[in-house]
């Protein structure tokens, strides 16, 4: 039972977060829990695949070798991270995948839960981190659940048909649930789950660091021309980014004299670097469409600041971060309609195309390429965006949670 008149101790579930060999992953889940520390106590778990030791230098596993050199348990100032391994063949076992999960950290949380008696479990990632999370209230029903949606764990999986009921079985064992945004609230509420238990908690943004800097040292800090326009995009070079549209729509853009001097710098790797770099040379875009390779996180305010506008064409999304830091950047934006993308786009920082649609996308390029945009004015519209804004709205769940078990403990 929690007891309102004690802090909530919060046990933080995810396999989004950093680790020593891999500092960036999971980077604004880390920013949500850095900012909860200060109202809360936090643990953190975050699983990961178990991987021998004895391998980690043959070149054909270095994908998964980073898992390897990763520590049992450290600390980050007031957060103990704890880093259980668990199970997992690759591809293979992604329908049991929450499952194995559950195996590899239920003895640590079965700990952590008999030493702190007044806590929540707040999970992030519907599958398999929330499903694991499901599974073990299922076993200690009184551990309150709190599930947190980020886009295509529900958006994609819950069409996959091993996934499905085990997304919707988390959702129903969930005490509260958390949206990123409210199109994902609704697609949570047409799997019928009752709208008072979800409730949507939008991204947030480091605004220290995202925010508007001079273009023209930007530039030359980059080694960039003065005389361009630049457009850049920022993503894996993976299908749901849909790269390829976004090289069609340059080229129906710069099939216009008016915008033969427009540029664009592709930020980012993925397994799709080869197809997306045939299609700019097969377009007639090479040396005008570069693929700049990954950038440091703390890197990008720098792009930001010297693009004139940002563009992002996935075909599916939740809350995208990387919007949120161009526009805190006063960056401009060209995105797809799609998922939460819709909130944050308005006349006053942007532009929406159909996505998939290159000529809708060429169309809008082009009309925010063509308007004046104040960086400040831009910067303006996600200014409620910010980490301990969104640390506060998970407080007020947890406060909530702890009157509600109480109540329900007492009746």
């Amino acid at each position: 039972m929690l007891n309102s008149n004690e802090p909530i101790k919060i046990i933080v579930l995810s396999n989004l977060f950093p680790t020593p060999t891999q500092p960036e992953r999971g980077i604004f889940t880390y920013q949500t829990i850095k900012e909860l520390a200060k109202i809360h106590p936090v643990t953190v778990v975050c699983p990961l695949p178990w991987f021998p030791v004895q391998l980690k230098n043959i070149g054909f596993f270095s994908p998964w070798r980073l898992f390897a050199d990763v520590p049992a348990m450290l600390e980050d100032g007031p957060i103990r991270v704890y880093y259980p391994r668990y199970p997992i063949i690759p591809k293979i076992s992604d329908a049991f995948h929450g499952v194995l999960l559950f195996l590899g950290i239920a003895p640590l949380l079965h700990r952590l839960f008999r030493d702190e008696s007044h806590a929540v479990l707040s999970a992030h990632w519907l599958y398999p981190d929330c499903m694991s999370a499901a599974l073990y209230k299922r076993f200690r029903n009184h551990v309150p659940l709190v599930a947190t949606i980020l886009g295509c764990d529900l958006n994609r999986d819950i069409n996959q048909s091993l996934l499905a009921p085990q997304i919707r079985f988390t959702m129903r064992t969930a005490d509260k649930i958390v949206t990123v945004s409210e199109a994902l609230r609704n697609v949570a509420i047409n799997e019928g789950i009752p709208p008072h238990k979800v409730i949507t908690i939008a991204n947030g943004v480091d605004q220290n660091l995202f925010t508007p800097l001079p273009k023209a040292q930007c530039r030359q800090q980059l080694n960039l021309g003065h005389d361009i326009r630049l457009i850049l995009v920022v993503g894996q070079l993976v299908p749901v980014k849909d790269h390829l549209t976004f090289i069609r729509g340059m080229a129906i853009l710069r099939g216009r004299k008016k915008y033969q001097n427009v540029h664009a710098v592709l930020v980012g790797e993925g397994f799709m670097r080869d197809e997306i770099q045939s299609a700019i040379n097969r377009e007639g875009l090479c040396g005008i469409v570069i693929l700049q390779g990954q950038v440091r996180h703390e890197a990008l305010p720098t792009w930001f600041s010297a693009a004139d506008l940002f563009c992002l064409t996935s075909i599916r999304e939740g809350m995208p971060n990387v919007i949120l830091e161009a526009l805190a950047s006063g960056c401009p934006v060209v995105a797809s309609s799609v998922g939460g993308i819709p909130e944050l786009i308005s006349l006053t920082n942007g532009c929406l195309f159909q996505s998939g649609n290159a000529e809708d996308l060429a169309i809008q390029l082009a009309v925010v390429l063509d308007s004046q945009w104040s960086s400040d004015s831009v910067r303006g519209t996600v200014k409620d965006h910010t980490w301990d804004v969104v640390a506060r709205k998970y407080h007020e769940i947890y406060s909530a949670l702890a009157i509600e078990q109480n109540l329900m403990s007492d009746g």
